[in-house]
């Protein structure tokens, strides 16, 4: 039985596509034209070692070429090199490209903002606790950062809709940053502050901010929240065992000017 001969890889082997670099600036193209065309490759790096600094968009000639697509390019407005980098050549790999769209991705997910408040009477030494709605127990006067607010304006407004106090930042205790596996995190800072006035009211009618609050020492708060045999009352999480034993222990504070805004002297 007649079988048609395989026609050789030499008769089918096409020639490697060329294209120009995309910059009208570039020395390559006062060179003679087989120096202006580049392999796909060799354009990539070509454009990510002379013209890194031009972080601007172009027409890329490869998509221009091969697909007719003179559409500017410059992936999430980085410029050309970036679209290089993730589209085309050997660097080009799944494995790139799934950075990009796992930083894409994680872009879309928010940062949860939130000032918790360590207050105490620097006459008394008593800390200051507030008993969350739903017997949900006690914890610090905490909440979420509105919109446009800043970190030292939600930990003030915290404290008075929770306490019913006005108080005073004093220093930073710490700044925590959690990020989640699957894109965005949760951001807090713990500030030290002091009641404004010497003997300040308490805040006592409940509403869906809090019940109220109350003061405690710090041996008070072991013994009604900690000891298991005077224990009267619960936590709604171990944040005021941490931070009333550090600030009660004396451990160093840091000051407010560590949290500024981008481009404040």
């Amino acid at each position: 039985m007649f079988q048609p001969s395989k026609p050789s890889s030499s008769s089918t082997r096409q020639p490697p596509q060329l294209f120009p670099c995309p910059y009208e600036n570039c020395l390559s193209h006062q060179q003679q034209q087989d120096h202006s065309l580049f392999s796909e490759n060799d354009l990539v790096k070509h454009c990510l070692q002379h013209h890194a600094r031009e972080n601007s968009k172009q027409i890329c000639t490869i998509c221009d070429l091969r697909n007719n697509d003179r559409s500017l390019k410059g992936s999430r407005d980085w410029g050309f090199s970036t679209h290089l980098y993730f589209e085309h050549g050997e660097m080009a790999t799944p494995e790139a490209k799934r950075k990009e769209e796992i930083q894409q991705e994680m872009s879309s997910k928010p940062t949860y903002s939130f000032a918790l408040v360590i207050v105490r009477q620097p006459s008394t030494g008593k800390f200051l606790l507030v008993e969350e709605c739903c017997s949900q127990g006690w914890w610090l006067p905490a909440g979420r950062v509105d919109p446009g607010e800043r970190f030292e304006e939600a930990a003030l407004r915290e404290t008075v809709e929770e306490a019913g106090i006005q108080v005073e930042l004093k220093n930073i205790l710490r700044v925590e940053y959690s990020p989640f596996q699957k894109g965005g995190a949760r951001q807090r800072i713990i500030f030290y502050a002091e009641p404004v006035e010497k003997d300040p009211v308490l805040k006592s009618v409940a509403d869906f901010e809090s019940v109220g609050a109350q003061w405690f020492s710090y041996d008070e708060f072991v013994n009604q929240f900690l000891n298991p045999s005077t224990r009267t009352k619960k936590l709604r999480g171990t944040e005021p065992v941490q931070w009333f034993k550090y600030v009660h222990s004396g451990k160093p504070m840091y000051p407010l000017s560590m949290l500024t805004l981008e481009g404040e002297p």
